[in-house]
């Protein structure tokens, strides 16, 4: 079982290296992710200080918008073997199904992860952010990484093609960074609690719990954005199989 995950993992590292679309996604996110950081270790020089207000906005904007971006490259990976009958191969082996799949989500947790806390914590601290701890960082970020293999393999199962795939990843985009608006909203307003839906509100919620000092409330959020996550990723799995069959077949 590792020599196969070994083996999956090096293919899809050669395939993100060769396919030109899919490392520019990821270089472009890491230079801005470098800018920013860089932009805050000379703030006072660039006359950026003002931005501060502005800061925990972002950062947290940043943190809940990788699951859908990194959700998609990988995501592109797997539309790939379908377009070039690779998955249908695949069904001949030993290996199963679900456990293909889930042999990808180990790399995609932890790059989310280590992308966000690099975000979150790396970009605050050079623009002097303080109200979390590197800890609460890391839980953010993990519990907002659960969410990109449900989107990597959701895009697998509904979209056929590239094209397809890529207007999925906007559609992924639309609905992780809604909850951003609850701060445009009163704090006693009926509907806050419609942006449920959406996974990443959760991890909002803990955000702002972490802010304002109330660890363990944020920390309990982090536990319902992690079961709602896990639950989305089962039900992706359970299609996925459906799909992966009825291309077999």
């Amino acid at each position: 079982m590792f020599k196969s995950f070994a083996a999956i993992l090096q293919f899809d590292i050669r395939l993100i290296a060769r396919d030109q679309l899919l490392l520019l996604i990821v270089l472009m996110i890491a230079i801005i992710a470098a800018a920013l950081t860089l932009a805050g270790q000379y703030r006072a020089g660039l006359g950026l200080e003002g931005f501060g207000q502005w800061l925990p906005y972002f950062l947290i904007l940043a943190v809940i918008s990788n699951p859908a971006s990194y959700g998609m490259v990988f995501g592109l990976l797997l539309v790939e073997e379908v377009e070039t009958r690779v998955r249908s191969a695949l069904l001949v082996t030993p290996i199963g199904p679900v456990w293909f799949v889930l042999m990808r989500t180990p790399l995609l947790v932890v790059m989310l992860t280590l992308i966000g806390f690099g975000m979150g914590y790396g970009i605050g601290t050079a623009w002097g952010f303080d109200a979390l701890s590197g800890l609460q960082w890391l839980a953010i970020s993990a519990a907002t990484a659960m969410i990109g293999p449900a989107i990597m393999i959701l895009m697998s199962t509904f979209a056929s093609n590239r094209v397809e795939a890529l207007a999925m990843g906007k559609l992924f985009s639309a609905i992780t960074t809604p909850p951003i608006l609850l701060y445009l909203l009163p704090d006693d307003a009926w509907y806050r609690v419609v942006f449920l839906i959406f996974p990443t509100t959760p991890v909002v919620h803990a955000y702002e719990a972490f802010r304002q000092g109330a660890d363990m409330s944020g920390y309990q959020w982090l536990i319902w954005a992690m079961l709602y996550a896990s639950g989305l990723t089962a039900l992706a799995i359970r299609r996925y199989l459906r799909k992966s069959y009825a291309i077999g077949g």
